[in-house]
């Protein structure tokens, strides 16, 4: 399988930086939506994920423009602010005790900045621990961009959700995953919770552990029926890392769940018994 050392990545690596701490301004969004979005590759032509990504481009987009641009073509044109970008990024969290990477999928504005770090985020998702497979995110990646595409508008529409923690209230639609059904992957759960009985007593609605091309079938089929998880982990690594769980329409790109938890002699790699009851919660 192929990991995820493209260009970009590799030269993020040494200037890795806080994820998530920036807060996008109206101004960051109206450049964003006035500008063409530049979706940049990954440096094997024959990538996976690049495949995926010009075909929901095409089939999805529709806020902005769009051209594709390689690695390389990003370095020479992100310090230019007429350009936006969509661009997988490596970051880590020095205020931490944590030493590992994770991929983001980042909605950016060109800047002239020093590292690609501190350029004005309009919107990013985390979507894999950064050594993990890109097969462990590309069958989700479609939802993940529709869900990108309708919270830029959202923040067009109402900029009082322009906050550092944009993803944490989406949360507040928690209540609504038990009106449909809940696909996953038997590693989205935790060894404890793979068992049946033990996912019924916690979640006693309706529950599915699939495989991920029946996610990926499922979004691509706008199935109005599916939500999904959206698991981000270090596959067991290392201890202490962060942990992302979050749960994406198949349809609507809609996000109705987000949370995240590090890893701990009780709380490993995967949804916990918490998160269900969250989602069981009336």
């Amino acid at each position: 399988m192929k990991k995820l050392v493209s260009v970009v990545l590799l030269s993020l690596l040494a200037a890795a930086g806080f994820a998530g701490k920036y807060k996008p301004t109206t101004d960051d969004v109206n450049t964003f939506l006035k500008n063409t979005t530049y979706v940049v590759m990954e440096g094997n032509p024959m990538s996976a994920y690049n495949m995926k990504m010009k075909e929901i481009m095409e089939k999805n987009w529709t806020v902005t423009k769009f051209e594709y641009i390689s690695a390389s073509q990003f370095e020479q044109m992100r310090k230019e602010r007429d350009k936006s970008f969509l661009v997988l990024v490596a970051f880590k969290f020095p205020d931490e005790n944590v030493s590992i990477n994770y991929t983001h999928l980042c909605a950016l504005n060109g800047s002239a900045t020093s590292k690609v770090t501190d350029m004005p985020e309009v919107i990013g998702v985390p979507m894999a621990y950064a050594k993990a497979d890109e097969a462990s995110f590309v069958y989700k990646v479609e939802g993940v961009v529709r869900f990108m595409q309708q919270h830029i508008l959202a923040m067009k529409a109402n900029p009082a959700i322009l906050k550092n923690d944009m993803l944490e209230p989406y949360s507040d639609n928690a209540p609504k995953i038990k009106e449909k059904e809940l696909w996953l992957t038997e590693k989205d759960l935790t060894k404890e919770l793979r068992d049946i009985t033990v996912q019924r007593k916690y979640y006693p609605f309706p529950l599915k552990v699939v495989t991920p091309e029946d996610i990926e079938q499922a979004i691509a089929d706008g199935n109005d029926n599916v939500l999904f998880v959206h698991k981000v982990g270090p596959e067991g690594q290392r201890m202490q890392e962060r942990v992302y769980k979050m749960v994406f329409g198949a349809k609507d790109g809609m996000l109705y769940y987000y949370d995240m938890h590090r890893i701990s002699g009780s709380k490993t790699d995967g949804l916990l018994e918490s998160d269900l009851k969250k989602m069981a919660k009336k």
